[in-house]
């Protein structure tokens, strides 16, 4: 190797935030440092993912898990919605935190009917956004009824299958 070419952001990822130190040995060896990107912060808040169950049993609560994020609007406070049909069903307030951390959020609803329901869950956007379309997701929850028939097979009669049997 005649030389090294390394592409940074010049964000240090050592604990401490100390860049590395270059050791005396390699002080003869060309190396040459190419900053990429931009000092400048972008404003954009994002629902990163909202997670729902593939099914869920008529009239039980359903959990949807979100992820959301923003840069640029540290103590800044949104809401994240759950609609179904345009229609409000739950809904939570959510502020960022000055360290840009992503933080998860729960919203939950119960599905009344049958068969395969679309919601849509959304961040509404705080003004000077930049990328209002990343703030929107739709899971679908397939939606059953009836009890659940299970087999229960055990070689031996044990207290454990017959409390799952009672269960």
């Amino acid at each position: 190797i005649n030389a090294a070419i390394v592409l940074t952001d010049a964000v240090p990822n050592q604990p401490g935030g100390e860049p590395p130190r270059v050791p005396a040995s390699l002080a003869d060896f060309p190396l040459f440092l190419v900053p990429t990107g931009t000092d400048y912060q972008f404003s954009d808040t994002t629902l990163w993912s909202a997670t729902a169950p593939e099914t869920v049993v008529e009239n039980d609560l359903m959990s949807v898990e979100c992820l959301v994020g923003a840069t640029g609007f540290s103590g800044k406070t949104t809401r994240l919605i759950l609609k179904k049909e345009g229609r409000e069903l739950d809904s939570a307030e959510v502020t960022f935190a000055e360290n840009a951390d992503d933080q998860k959020v729960r919203l939950s609803t119960r599905v009344k009917s049958p068969g395969t329901h679309r919601f849509e869950v959304v961040l509404e956007p705080l003004p000077g956004e930049l990328m209002p379309d990343n703030n929107r997701e739709f899971p679908e929850v397939k939606v059953v009824t009836g009890n659940l028939n299970i087999l229960l097979v055990d070689g031996w009669p044990r207290w454990e299958t017959r409390y799952l049997s009672n269960l």
